[in-house]
């Protein structure tokens, strides 16, 4: 079965990569539209990439790991395609949250006593950071933190979500079969180093786990073919006729952005 599946795998590599030597690949994500079609060429690229790696790494476990990583981003992609008019630019605007806090940790260890680093890079990164939060932060606002930035008197507090989208997790149950949920918690339990992993792993009449086992390679090839067949999909398929609501909904404070 694996060797089957590769050479369907490699057939459907060829196949997005065709398609996507037909869409050029732009940066601006100003209009709705433009930044859909954008958002889901650039995650096109992305998957047919860790596509090609599972190919690249299909004698190895590990495999499972890219696997992973591509349910993450068709399940962003899915999320997306329910509201095109909003989401992709939920997505790309939503860097201006996480640039003003990357920059304040990058800020605060350049900072500390006794590095010699010159920070006036560093600042100015967080001056452009704020000026675009400015524009967009309303989106992003978590009212619970505000609140508690009101009782706690503190002025300057990040009052955003951790995230523009639903928990990660939520979205693979929603939009996956109950079978690649499975897979992809399986994968988790990899990246995650669960105990249920190397117990897992375990093989009989040796002391030497076996990361490599020939199903595990199988599923990583599987779900492969299960993402490269989305974005196929998402190229032909037309907006949904109905939208749920404009926006995000805001996960939970601390929500995990993985499973």
């Amino acid at each position: 079965f694996l060797r089957r599946d590769l050479a369907e795998l490699r057939e459907r590599i060829d196949q997005v990569a065709r398609l996507l030597d037909q869409r050029e690949v732009s940066w601006a994500f100003k209009a709705p539209g433009e930044a859909w079609n954008n958002m889901l060429t650039l995650f096109a690229h992305k998957t047919l990439q860790n596509a090609r790696s599972v190919l690249e790494l299909s004698h190895y476990g590990d495999a499972g790991l890219i696997a992973r990583s591509m349910l993450e981003s068709i399940a962003l992609l899915r999320y997306a395609n329910e509201d095109r008019e909003s989401r992709p630019l939920l997505w790309s605007e939503f860097d201006a949250v996480q640039a003003v806090r990357e920059s304040r940790e990058r800020l605060e260890f350049e900072e500390r006593p006794g590095r010699e680093e010159d920070i006036a890079e560093t600042r100015e990164l967080l001056s452009i950071a704020l000026a675009e939060r400015a524009r967009v932060g309303h989106k992003f606002i978590d009212q619970k933190r505000v609140k508690e930035a009101k009782k706690k008197g503190e002025i300057d507090a990040d009052v955003y979500v951790n995230q523009w989208h639903e928990p990660i997790s939520r979205l693979i149950a929603k939009h996956q079969s109950p079978a690649t949920l499975f897979l992809y918690r399986r994968f988790s339990e990899a990246h995650h180093g669960r105990a249920r992993h190397f117990s897992k792993a375990r093989r009989p009449r040796s002391d030497r786990p076996d990361f490599n086992r020939v199903e595990w390679r199988a599923q990583a090839v599987n779900v492969a073919l299960v993402c490269l067949n989305a974005i196929v999909f998402l190229f032909d398929s037309p907006p949904p006729s109905r939208h749920p609501p404009s926006g995000h909904a805001a996960p939970a404070k601390g929500a995990s952005r993985h499973g």
